[in-house]
């Protein structure tokens, strides 16, 4: 940050300029009238630039601007309208007085005024967005005290308006220095009179922008024509009751409806749009994504999503589906307590076909047919699309999420897993597919549809999974020092990895379930086996033994991977090993890590999770599970 200094300021200019906002000060009693309005409009007048930064010596007065702030206390678009109006009148007379007092004879403008709403401010929008901290920095000198020792005014610019909400800042800082334009006293801007669109391209493209915005939906300016689409949906707006029942809307609802639909196309005899439309324009826009602002704040501060990508964020957000908690690319399904009992958890199999139909060597396109009956027809459709009849082809039958029952869970009854099974081939042809063409706009949005499905509901209700989704044991190793190991999965086993281009970070192993190793019957009920799943896993790629370097198996979560819609029964396997012996143990062949593992202390998970939740470095659950882990030692 600069590091201002307390200059002296020319008295005259200091003087005229007090004497002015005492002025406003008087007659925006009228103005409050005018608005029907109980409170002050006005916040704060203060002087900035070259008046105040460094020293004196930086103000010309043959050719610096004289710089003013003013802080308005509306957010409401006819009122800053109004308001605007009023200051760019009342502004006339300064100039002229200015001009006098430094004796400019060219007709160039001396003041530069910015309005900003009292929002803005505290959220530390700035129309100059090459700064988080203009207003914040002490460079501000309030004309309303006789003090001249600069001050901040507002906050530094959030880190998350600058980053995850990007565009609706765009969209409040150019309502900012719209009004700035619209208040220099030499045009800036001009009455819009086109013979192609009905509002400037500017303003159409940031009413696209809003659309985008308010429905959380991509933002694609190459394929969409945004300034249609702006066109139509700035009328769409104004068709609310909230402003078409309102005469002061009146004369810009019948000036928009009187050009075309579409806002492109030739046009002839049209009233052109006067700068203070416009301004009202933006206003309605920045109204707008003022709010959409607050709503998403309120969101981010929810911290069942303070650790989700950006990918996931929005996408729960555009589902309104933000009760759920989400770590990185995962969101749970649920969370809590350990689920399994004697390493079990109960089942309910849905109804099957013939395991045939799912483990095979070679292609029955009937039997394919007949396993893929149970899905909805889009999936079916694009499924049965693939069939290569008596192509060879190993199909395992692995276990399928089918849903989950939570609702008995406060009654001290267990979770219950609702399963199918699944061949190989439908998860190569469905999930790794969706995984590894993300631009395939077919399976994009089965992708979506499917989730959609399954998120729309609250964490609350049970759970019911109508598309291909692979069930995962994924644990998170802690060894008996505290320390959990970083592994890294290397590409030829990891489809993850290699659609990442190098290794990606994991904490334990992952490992599908078999339906012919992992479902146990017992006194004619059917358990998901986790302990038998965990002791092959930790085995085969870790060479740990369960029975001899495993103090304590634990599962908390079950979850849904955000890529490809797999999902994974997640916890904990607690070592009675040091890191040490844990690095002596692991297999030297580097057939599933990469050699190489990095100790993440418990006390640097959370940091871990917070720099890295964006990058894609790790597997879809591993932050979840170095989560959980915390969570588990802090319940302890």
């Amino acid at each position: 940050m600069p590091n201002y200094k307390n200059p002296p300021i020319p008295n005259e200019i200091i003087s005229k300029l007090r004497e002015w906002v005492k002025h406003l000060e008087i007659i925006q009693s009228e103005w409050q009238l005018e608005l029907s309005s109980f409170d002050k409009i006005i916040g704060g007048t203060y002087l900035l630039g070259s008046l105040v930064n460094l020293d004196s010596d930086v103000f010309d007065s043959k050719h610096s601007d004289v710089d003013l702030l003013i802080i308005i206390n509306s957010e409401d678009p006819i009122k800053i309208l109004h308001i605007v109006k009023k200051i760019k009148k009342e502004s006339l007379q300064l100039e002229t007085d200015l001009r006098s007092l430094l004796k400019r004879r060219k007709n160039i403008p001396i003041l530069s005024i910015t309005i900003a709403t009292d929002f803005e401010v505290k959220e530390g929008i700035h129309k100059n967005r090459n700064t988080i901290y203009a207003f914040s920095a002490p460079q501000y000198i309030d004309l309303k005290k006789e003090n001249n020792q600069p001050q901040g005014v507002g906050d530094v610019l959030k880190n998350d308006t600058l980053t995850k909400f990007f565009p609706i800042w765009t969209i409040l800082a150019k309502v900012q220095e719209f009004r700035c334009d619209y208040l220099y006293l030499k045009k800036l801007i001009n009455d819009f009179n086109d013979q192609e669109l009905n509002l400037p391209k500017d303003i159409l493209r940031n009413i696209y922008f809003l659309k985008c915005i308010e429905e959380n939906s991509n933002f694609s300016p190459i394929s969409d024509d945004d300034r249609a689409i702006g066109s139509r949906y700035i009328q769409q707006i104004l068709d609310d009751d909230k402003y078409k029942n309102k005469t002061e809307y009146q004369s810009l609802i019948n000036l928009l409806q009187t050009h075309r639909p579409n806002g492109i196309g030739k046009r002839s005899g049209y009233e052109p749009v006067k700068t203070e439309d416009q301004l009202l324009i933006w206003e309605i826009i920045g109204q707008r994504a003022k709010n959409k602002l607050i709503e998403l704040h309120t969101i981010t501060k929810n911290s069942n999503l303070s650790y989700a990508s950006e990918t996931v964020f929005w996408e729960l957000v555009k589902m309104k589906s933000t009760s759920f908690r989400a770590v990185g690319d995962s969101i749970e399904l649920y969370s809590g307590k350990d689920i399994i009992k004697d390493n079990l958890i109960p089942l309910y199999i849905e109804k099957h076909e013939n395991i045939e139909c799912y483990e095979f060597n070679t292609i029955n396109s009937q039997n394919i047919q007949r396993s893929l009956s149970i899905w909805p027809e889009n999936i079916k459709k694009y499924l049965d699309s693939k069939i290569e009849q008596n192509a060879q082809y190993i199909s395992q039958a692995k276990i399928g999420f089918a849903g989950a029952n939570f609702s008995q869970v406060g009654t001290g009854l267990p979770i219950i897993l609702k399963i199918r099974p699944l061949s190989y081939w439908t998860i190569e042809n469905f999930n790794n597919k969706i995984a590894s063409l993300p631009n395939n706009r077919e399976l994009k949005e089965l992708r979506d549809q499917c989730a959609n499905q399954l998120l729309k509901e609250t964490p609350t209700e049970d759970f019911i999974c109508n598309f291909p989704s692979q069930l995962f044991l994924e644990l998170a190793l802690i060894t008996k020092d505290g320390i959990i190991p970083e592994l890294k999965k290397n590409s030829k086993h990891s489809r993850l990895a290699r659609g990442h281009g190098g290794p990606i970070s994991t904490c334990g192993p992952e490992f599908g379930f078999l339906w012919k190793d992992h479902i146990k019957k017992i006194k004619g009920k059917y358990y998901l086996d986790i302990y038998n799943c965990a002791k092959n896993a930790l085995h085969k790629e870790l060479n740990i033994n369960i029975e001899r370097h495993v103090e304590n198996l634990s599962i908390h979560s079950i979850c849904i991977q955000d890529l490809h819609l797999n999902s994974a029964v997640v916890g904990i396997a607690k070592l009675n090993i040091t890191f040490g012996d844990f690095l002596n143990i692991l297999p030297k062949n580097g057939l599933f890590f990469e050699q190489g593992v990095t100790a993440i202390p418990i006390n640097k998970v959370s940091d871990r999770i917070k720099e890295e939740k964006n990058l894609g470095s790790w597997h879809q659950t591993g932050l979840l599970r170095l989560n959980l882990v915390v969570e588990y030692f802090d319940s302890q």
